[in-house]
């Protein structure tokens, strides 16, 4: 009786035993098809955004083979501004980056470009502020709307406290006319 009786316990611990190698194995196997299905999910998601960028660039790239000359045309308007238009746009982007900006001088010019005479304006700016705001300002002038080369900056912080404000000057030379964009 006492040798059935053992017989029984461990016949028990036995099955005990197999019972949870068999949940830790099933266990094991959910946790690995999650983690494979996480990673073909990412790498799912890694192709469509990787599709969705060479489409994105596929279309820019369409867009700027197909230029035609009324498109250039277009971007002519845009070079056609006058001074108070560019001085609204400087203090426009001025009052973006929250820096305080002054035009110092602003004089007409032109520019021999490829044997055709170019108007251009020439603006001096001084703008104080944080680093930060000077900086952006000088982004947010890179990106008007009218054609434009930045001749010269300047950053000079004054004081040697920190948070001192910081005086950025530059130089813009700002195309108001062009040439006829067919070529004439």
């Amino acid at each position: 009786m006492q040798r059935t009786r053992t017989t029984r316990l461990w016949i028990f611990a036995a099955i005990s035993l197999a019972a949870l190698a068999a949940s830790w194995a099933a266990f094991g196997w959910m946790v690995l098809s999650v983690g494979g299905l996480r990673a073909q999910l990412a790498t799912t998601t890694d192709e469509r955004d990787l599709a969705r960028a060479k489409a994105a660039y596929a279309q820019t790239l369409k867009e700027i083979l197909s230029d035609t000359a009324s498109d250039r045309a277009q971007l002519s308007e845009l070079a056609d501004a006058s001074a108070v238009s560019i001085v609204s746009l400087i203090r426009g982007a001025a009052t973006d980056a929250g820096a305080d900006a002054s035009i110092t001088s602003i004089a007409p010019g032109t520019l021999t470009v490829g044997g055709r005479s170019v108007e251009t304006l020439t603006v001096d700016l001084t703008a104080q502020g944080s680093f930060a705001e000077d900086y952006r300002l000088l982004t947010l002038l890179e990106a008007l709307p009218v054609p434009l080369a930045i001749d010269s900056v300047s950053l000079d912080q004054r004081g040697a406290t920190k948070g001192a404000p910081w005086t950025m000057t530059v130089e813009l030379a700002v195309y108001t006319e062009t040439a006829d964009a067919t070529g004439q």
